[in-house]
């Protein structure tokens, strides 16, 4: 859960534990393709709508990793942001006026959207993202988000571009406010 508004937080999302009713990690699975969701669960009729903002997605770092860290600020990649439900995601200037030079990702959930209203962050070809390289002891990543509300959970969902069927989901609580 988001606990600051409009100020940059850490969220931390351990895919060991799964949100109930999805699948659970699987190592034996590849994991390449990453999607956001804002306030999960609430459409944008309820209250979930807003613009939303992420930065600095990265893999869990305890070891070496072979995880490109996706920042948004490399002008050799292409991000590539594909919404759906309602929630369209565009690259744009960071809104903290300390930083408005870093490049971070916009995510603006209508007010029709629906409660699974997400973003799809890609730099490859179909909508994927480098492999993911979890382990039995490498199962987090990091995100910095920026909210116009506190209280929301942020939902990261990662599956294998190949097969939708493979697929696992956690909700990141806030450890830290930035």
């Amino acid at each position: 859960l988001t606990t600051a508004t409009n100020t940059w937080q850490t969220l931390t999302f351990d895919f060991a534990n799964q949100v109930a009713g999805t699948a659970a990690l699987n190592l034996a699975y590849t994991y390449n393709k990453a999607s956001i969701f804002f306030d999960y669960g609430k459409t944008g009729a309820a209250g979930g709508s807003g613009t939303f903002y992420f930065d600095d997605v990265l893999f869990d770092t305890s070891g070496s990793s072979s995880f490109t860290p996706i920042t948004f600020d490399s002008a050799a990649v292409t991000y590539t942001l594909t919404g759906s439900g309602g929630a369209e995601g565009t690259v744009v200037a960071d809104p903290d006026p300390t930083t408005a030079s870093n490049i971070v990702a916009r995510v603006v959930k209508s007010a029709t959207a629906e409660s699974s209203a997400g973003t799809t962050v890609s730099t490859g070809a179909n909508n994927t993202v480098g492999t993911i390289p979890f382990t039995a002891t490498s199962t987090r990543m990091t995100v910095r988000v920026y909210s116009p509300r506190a209280g929301i959970p942020v939902r990261l969902k990662v599956e294998d571009a190949a097969d939708p069927t493979h697929t696992v989901e956690t909700e990141a609580f806030t450890t830290q406010v930035d």
